[in-house]
């Protein structure tokens, strides 16, 4: 073997290596959730080296498992040859249950306060430019958090201000949010909302000015509507102008 072949059989290796999904999602097994954690369970290969289909899992404090996910994906870990950013194309499940035993069977994540650090774990598998999208549609196992997401759309509400938008917020893609409200052919699931993370500094600032002015125009003039739903809009709105305010001001 030639020296070039064999740089270039350690940088093809090197390069798979690198994209490994399955090394990074490992990463959330075991992970603190409250006072659960995080199982990572049936990580798939896809044909993309990349690519992987995964589940997450709550386990509480007497070991039982969730009988459901509270978290089912893609997870790309990038391709840096193709300039190709990590994402995270998913479904989060607000509630689940538990074997019957000691403690309780039936958690609702985001009443219990898990839902924002369910996200930021999350997150932090995606990179800087990397994507996120969240259905707000599920054809089995949908919560009040997709349905909300739904009222708030209809009413017009920002996106980062609805409940899937505020999550994407939480997992630090919060720019340039769009809705795939018309997925082409289904062939892209359900109806999603995907965020981005900043690239650098400047795109951070950027984007924070546009969304902050975009959110206290809708606090100053809030639609019309379900008052709850305005109200609980107009909250995350108030958090996010916060959580922005090192990069906007």
């Amino acid at each position: 073997m030639t020296g070039e072949m064999l740089t270039a059989c350690i940088t093809s290796h090197a390069s798979h290596f690198a994209m490994d999904p399955r090394r990074d999602l490992a990463a959330l097994d075991g992970l603190p959730l409250g006072s659960y954690t995080l199982r990572l369970r049936d990580v798939v290969p896809l044909n993309w080296v990349e690519q992987a289909k995964f589940d997450l899992y709550l386990e509480d404090t007497a070991g039982r498992s969730s009988l459901t996910p509270v978290f089912s994906g893609l997870y790309s870990a990038g391709r840096p040859s193709a300039y190709i950013a990590g994402w995270i194309d998913g479904v989060y499940y607000d509630q689940t249950r538990f074997p019957p035993g000691t403690g309780d069977e039936a958690l609702d994540l985001t009443a219990a306060g898990l839902d924002g650090p369910l996200m930021v774990s999350l997150g932090k598998l995606v990179p800087a430019g990397g994507r996120m999208w969240l259905a707000y549609e599920v054809f089995a196992g949908e919560g009040e958090v997709h349905r909300a997401t739904r009222r708030a759309l209809a009413l017009g509400i920002p996106l980062i201000a609805t409940p899937a938008g505020y999550l994407l917020y939480r997992a630090g893609c919060w720019c340039g949010l769009r809705d795939w409200y018309i997925p082409e052919g289904w062939r892209e699931g359900p109806r999603k909302l995907q965020g981005n993370k900043p690239v650098d500094d400047a795109h951070a600032r950027r984007r924070a000015v546009e969304t902050v002015a975009t959110l206290r125009t809708f606090l100053t003039c809030p639609p019309g509507g379900d008052p709850d739903i305005v109200t609980a809009a107009r909250a995350r709105a108030e958090q996010v102008i916060e959580g922005l305010r090192p990069w906007a001001s």
